[in-house]
């Protein structure tokens, strides 16, 4: 019953998401003094419906229904509970209906926090949100949907992938699904600012704070897939270059760029740029997530194998897109835009780091896609792999870098050419002493993987300089600090992702009980291979012994065993500190468990990689959450006044019920 309870609140949303949208079009074609809130009801009365629809699965996943067919097929009864309510968004049916909840969850917070904004900018940007919703509430009621039921309903389920049976895959999905998602509301601003001309200023300087929320959550998102990633899978990377970690960061840097250009865009510069790289993040966001429901990739991230689905959602998201890229092409020559003066300038600044931007998403762009498209031209694979994306990604990402660590001494309008070459010389002076305190402890030399450090130092440099004058000037605030650690972060992660790559030291081994292998400066000794059985998994142990310079630490690898799906995994154990990672995996072990292939690595400061991430987003977050809850209603001197029709929620009421006997479940009378 509370399933199907959830099944006809999912139907309400859907009615809910395209009654907003309608009345919302309504509200742009006839410009009433008394304003329609039916849109921003109906979009509030979305989440509710959608969380109603959340909490029914999520009870289902508990208490182990497998009369639905979603939870039998990702669910066990011997699952511990945390991976029993994380399994809702690890499958494809499952993480569609919270994909919509979360989408709703922003379109409801947008209505409560931006009352700044003048109504019609909110009610497009609302309505963009409804419109968005409906397609995606939609196509998981007709094509994914998370309701239906299984008869007669099996004894046991067939659990969840056991990779994706980690505390971190618990919050790494949200996290980005928060990312994503929230593309949607920048799309809406974009909208808004096309079908509204004369207000883009003020449209853009709302959208900030969105932009800062969207980026956080997306750094974070990517940062803790990446050490799952590290730790999960035994291999010791943090990125692989596989298409759907790229679909995460292609929308993260243009989010990157927009988030400087809003500055720019409120003063009526770079407003043009601001349109393109709000279409373009929501753009990659919707391709991103066509990448891992199609069906046309083999991922780990990779959740639909149903070719059809994948052509559904393609055509949402063809409809999508074409309509905003036609609206830009009809209505974008409406919005005035003054181009940077001097190149010595703020806004010269953002234009380069723009410009820069585009062209490294392109190159991922091009590498994740083009052998897709190949396959579907001539049937043949084409691999694209680690060596294009390093070739092209870091000579293009490194300007990136050095344009962050001059920027706090770039001034709006102008900068005078002494002032800046000053501060740049001081900047490049602080970047070689902590280049050279860097790498003085690492291992061996490595001349590139020392330009990769002082870039990054470059950065540290730059931000921390640029803070301190600011501090002697007494002109520091909220936004300073914020400013100074988000490039500190960026600095901090680019210094881990060269040390751990330039001075990374491994091995591959077999080893007996008792034996010892030399990694780098460790000796590692093989002391005990144990099994035993855990919840819902048996595993083999290994107990190592690392040292080093009279320093011991015992680590413990695993491989476990899942007897539901017959399927074995590998778990890391490592030994971390902020100089380096010790990191060891088991391969393989023999049968007698005499002896053991072992990967043995030592990976020099790649925890600040992760480090340097947190700091930027939660950066990021604690500015946006600033910036919205400072802002305050719109006092224009004239009383607007809101009206809601009841009667429209009885027919939206009367709309679901007809579609529920259309698509609901036929188990319904059976459940009563």
């Amino acid at each position: 019953m509370i399933i199907e309870l959830g099944h006809f609140a999912a139907i309400l949303a859907f009615v809910a998401n395209g009654l907003a949208l309608f009345f919302g079009v309504q509200n742009f074609r006839h410009d009433l003094a008394a304003r329609d809130a039916s849109p921003i009801m109906f979009l509030r009365f979305s989440f509710l419906l959608l969380s109603a629809a959340m909490i029914a699965l999520m009870n289902g996943y508990i208490h182990s229904d497998f009369t639905v067919r979603n939870i039998f097929e990702n669910s066990h009864t011997m699952k511990p509970l945390l991976y029993k309510v994380s399994a809702l968004w690890g499958n494809h049916e499952g993480s569609l209906l919270f994909w919509a909840w979360i989408l709703a969850g922003y379109g409801c917070a947008f209505t409560f926090l931006s009352k700044s904004l003048e109504f019609q900018s909110r009610n497009i940007v609302t309505s963009v949100s409804a419109a968005v919703g409906f397609c995606f509430t939609g196509f998981m009621l007709l094509a994914s949907n998370p309701f239906w039921r299984l008869f007669p309903p099996p004894p046991q389920g067939r659990d969840l992938n056991p990779i994706l049976q980690d505390p971190a895959l618990a919050f790494h999905p949200p996290l980005l699904y928060l990312g994503y998602i929230g593309s949607t509301v920048l799309f809406g601003f974009a909208m808004a600012a096309l079908l509204q001309p004369a207000k883009a200023k003020p449209i853009f300087n709302a959208m900030r704070p969105w932009v800062l929320l969207v980026w956080s959550f997306l750094t974070l998102g990517i940062a803790l897939g990446s050490y799952w990633a590290y730790y999960e899978l035994g291999w010791g990377g943090w990125w692989f270059w596989d298409p759907v970690e790229n679909a995460s960061l292609m929308p993260w840097i243009l989010c990157t760029a927009l988030l400087h250009c809003t500055i720019a865009a409120a003063r009526g510069q770079l407003i043009h740029w601001c349109l393109l790289l709000s279409i373009g993040a929501f753009g990659l966001s919707l391709i991103g997530t066509f990448l891992v429901r199609s069906g046309i990739l083999t991922s780990v991230h990779a959740f639909a194998n149903d070719p059809m689905r994948g052509i559904f959602l393609l055509g949402i998201i063809a409809i999508i897109l074409g309509c905003a890229l036609l609206i830009y092409a009809l209505r974008a020559a409406r919005i005035s835009s003054a181009a940077p003066e001097n190149f010595l300038s703020r806004e010269m600044g953002f234009a380069l780091h723009n410009l820069f931007a585009a062209v490294l998403c392109f190159t991922v762009f091009l590498g994740t896609l083009y052998p897709l498209f190949i396959e579907l031209y001539n049937g043949k694979k084409l691999s694209i792999g680690m060596p294009y994306f390093q070739l092209t990604f870091l000579p293009i990402a490194a300007p990136l870098l050095l344009i962050m660590a001059v920027a706090p001494f770039l001034k709006t309008a102008a900068t005078p050419s002494r002032f800046f070459a000053r501060q740049c010389l001081i900047t490049f002076a602080a970047a070689i002493i902590l280049t050279a305190i860097t790498i003085a402890g690492l291992r061996y030399k490595s001349s590139l993987g020392a330009v990769g450090i002082f870039i990054g130092c470059f950065a540290i440099a730059g931000s921390v300089w640029g803070f301190l004058r600011a501090a002697v000037n007494r002109n520091i605030n909220f936004n300073t600090y914020t400013f100074a650690l988000g490039h500190l972060g960026m600095g901090l992660s680019v210094i881990g992702m060269v040390a751990s790559i330039a001075w990374l030291s491994e091995d591959t081994v077999r080893l007996k009980i008792g034996e010892q292998a030399t990694v780098g400066d460790y000796v590692f000794t093989l002391q005990q291979i144990t099994e035993d059985i855990r919840d819902n998994y048996a595993y083999v142990q290994a107990r190592l012994l690392a040292e080093k310079n009279g320093y011991a630490q015992l680590l413990y690898p695993e491989k476990h065993l899942y007897p539901s799906q017959g399927m074995v995994t590998t778990e890391s154990s490592r030994d971390t500190s902020l100089m380096g990672d010790v990191y060891t995996a088991m391969a393989e072990v023999e049968s007698d468990k005499s002896a053991a292939i072992m990967r043995l690595s030592y990976h020099p400061l790649v925890v600040w990689i992760w480090l340097g991430a947190a700091i930027m987003g939660l950066a990021a977050f604690m500015q946006a959450l600033r910036l919205l809850t400072i802002a305050q209603p719109l006092r224009t001197g004239v009383k607007t006044h809101f009206r809601f029709n009841s009667k429209r929620l009885v027919f939206g009421f009367a709309a679901a019920i007809i579609l529920y006997t259309v698509i609901g479940s036929p188990f319904f009378l059976f459940i009563l």
